[in-house]
């Protein structure tokens, strides 16, 4: 969309029609994780190529923790769509959910003791896809990221939690690996400009 940007004031005042841009894509590589399980409860499982979700009959629950770097999205950007993006290696046929988290954990100190919560209503399903790419469509859950960046300053990120206790595995590829790591792509339309006058460089003769 257009908008009139004014530079100047009185008679100097000149006004510059500024064109916004259409939506863009982005694509931001995950850049931190953690591997969790509960029957080792103070395990920071980190430095691994694999990442494992799956949660047996006995309830034993492993799940994941994955940070993406926002740097590249400009602040107060629209989002149109995202996708998270895992590389499969190993499929029982397994539902997973994405989840956005609420509290901020670190790669090689977080352990199940000090996992994070996670906001509800932001939980995506994806069902089995076997191997090869498995892809969330998850616009809020997106959002719910990238608001605690702006807000707070925080980049709390995502969980990769087993929808069910069926002795099932998945396994992904981890920010470790040496190819097909965890990807965000977001499309997004970049914010405007406010509106500018700037008395101070045309000054009233």
């Amino acid at each position: 969309s257009a908008r009139n940007i004014s530079i100047g004031s009185g008679t100097n005042t000149q006004v510059v029609n500024y064109q916004q841009s259409s939506g863009q894509t982005i694509t931001l590589t995950a850049n931190e994780y953690a591997q969790l399980l509960e029957a080792v409860p103070e395990s920071t499982g980190s430095n691994a190529t694999s990442l494992n979700v799956f949660a047996t009959d006995d309830r034993n629950v492993c799940c994941a923790l994955v940070k993406y770097n926002l740097n590249g999205l400009p602040r107060g950007s629209t989002v149109i769509s995202s996708q998270f993006k895992f590389y499969c290696t190993r499929d029982d046929g397994t539902g997973i959910e994405l989840r956005s988290l609420y509290d901020d954990w670190s790669q090689g100190t977080t352990c199940w003791v000090t996992k994070p919560g996670w906001i509800a209503d932001t939980d995506v399903l994806c069902n089995p896809s076997g191997i090869g790419w498995w892809i969330w469509e998850g616009t809020e859950t997106t959002n719910a990221v990238i608001e605690n960046l702006w807000l707070y300053g925080d980049n709390y990120g995502v969980e990769i939690y087993p929808t069910y206790c069926d002795d099932k595995w998945a396994s992904f590829s981890s920010p470790d690996s040496n190819s097909h790591k965890p990807k965000l792509i977001i499309s997004y339309i970049p914010p405007s400009p406010a509106d500018l006058i700037v008395s101070d460089l045309y000054p009233d003769p």
